[in-house]
């Protein structure tokens, strides 16, 4: 499992919250959680969202995660290597695990997606696509890919969000390109708008790819230039320690 330090919880920080915020009040507004469990977390950024409104929380991640830049209360996270078995004996209203699962190897996709599921009937779940070519991403996957997994222990996929957020300037475009909601039979009974988004949504395009995703990738030049420019400590380091020899 890598360990992401502070410099790249700062970098997506300004992203993810501002997406939380025009993502999350859609995804209340069908089920008003009042209890949430954010696999994954990081620093927390999705999560403060629901803590300002007095729900209760909780954020898993890694125990590399440092406590001073969580955006919850400590008390809140809980360490965890998402690559093992997570028991806790608990249920929340709803599960969110956003750009996470392409971090872990494929050989862990069937155990996180049993991991999500143990928790909620309802579940929030985005993922990179192939090509993403983001930091330690392991196992990028079209969304059918995971949409099977979730169906093969009994989630439904809902593709309600994404026209509410494709052209949305406050949105990461990987979000908007990737989030589903998955529920199984007992979250369709609870909560009849989901049901019926159900019905209205199961025969959209799952694998589908963002414009600005799309630009950045057409450009071959400024594709690779973002690779060198992540070698680039890797390539000084070994410049300096062949010299020092």
């Amino acid at each position: 499992m890598k360990y992401y330090g502070k410099e790249f919880y700062k970098n997506v920080e300004q992203g993810a919250q501002s997406s939380a915020r025009e993502i999350l009040p859609i995804i209340e507004e069908l089920i008003s959680p009042r209890s949430v469990i954010d696999i994954g977390c990081g620093n927390g950024a999705w999560l403060a969202y629901f803590y300002e409104k007095g729900i209760k929380i909780k954020g898993v991640d890694g125990d590399y995660v440092d406590r001073s830049i969580l955006k919850i209360p400590a008390e809140c996270f809980f360490p965890h290597d998402l690559t093992q078995a997570l028991e806790l004996n608990e249920r929340y209203d709803l599960a969110m695990s956003y750009e996470v699962a392409e971090h872990l190897e494929e050989r862990h996709a069937d155990l996180f997606i049993k991991t999500l599921t143990s928790f909620s009937d309802v579940i929030a779940f985005s993922a990179a696509i192939p090509h993403a070519r983001s930091t330690s991403h392991f196992n990028e996957q079209w969304q059918s890919y995971w949409a099977l997994k979730f169906a093969q222990v009994g989630y439904n996929k809902i593709d309600c969000i994404r026209h509410k957020i494709w052209s949305n300037p406050n949105v990461e475009w990987w979000y908007a390109q990737d989030i589903l909601l998955y529920a199984n039979s007992a979250a369709l009974k609870k909560y009849p708008a989901l049901t019926e988004l159900y019905k209205q949504t199961k025969h959209f395009p799952l694998d589908i790819v963002h414009p600005r995703f799309f630009i950045e990738r057409a450009n071959p030049e400024n594709y690779y230039l973002v690779d060198i420019i992540k070698a680039l400590p890797k390539i000084l380091r070994k410049i300096i320690e062949r010299k020092l020899r």
